[in-house]
């Protein structure tokens, strides 16, 4: 992993000075079609490969994307329901971001109190009426 993020790192610099040379093409704009601003962009997504590797193995990330529907559909009911219409475009950049905040550890505590309730609520529908315990036997 090192490794990769030296490459990128390797890359960025190479594609950084080239860009500082003339372009290969007259029309050419450094930000918009240029090879050497292509280059610069695969450097640093090779330099993030070992961050984001390392953040896949944190425990609270693998929580939220075993329940990413449920994580999802908290979010629409959340951020574009009733509950949230008053701060819409009423809130300044850092607010936004402290909101950003407090919203992602609601979500994950509500995730916690979903991953404890559902498997007690699991237990007592197999020993529930006898129809559940039919459909558990024939759904498998």
């Amino acid at each position: 992993m090192a490794g990769l993020a030296l490459g990128g790192a390797a890359m960025w610099t190479a594609s950084y000075f080239r860009s500082l040379t003339p372009g290969l093409f007259d029309d050419s704009a450094i930000w918009v079609g240029s090879a050497a601003f292509f280059s610069m962009r695969l450097g640093v997504m090779l330099m993030l490969v070992p961050a984001a590797w390392v953040a896949g193995r944190a425990r609270w990330l693998q929580n939220f994307g075993r329940s990413s529907l449920f994580v999802y559909w908290i979010h629409v009911e959340m951020v574009y329901g009733l509950v949230s219409y008053p701060l819409h475009r009423a809130l300044p950049l850092v607010w936004s971001w402290i909101g950003l905040g407090i919203f992602t550890a609601l979500v994950y505590r509500i995730v916690l109190l979903k991953n404890r309730w559902v498997p007690g609520w699991r237990a007592r529908r197999r020993t529930g009426p006898f129809l559940s315990r039919v459909a558990d036997a024939v759904l498998g």
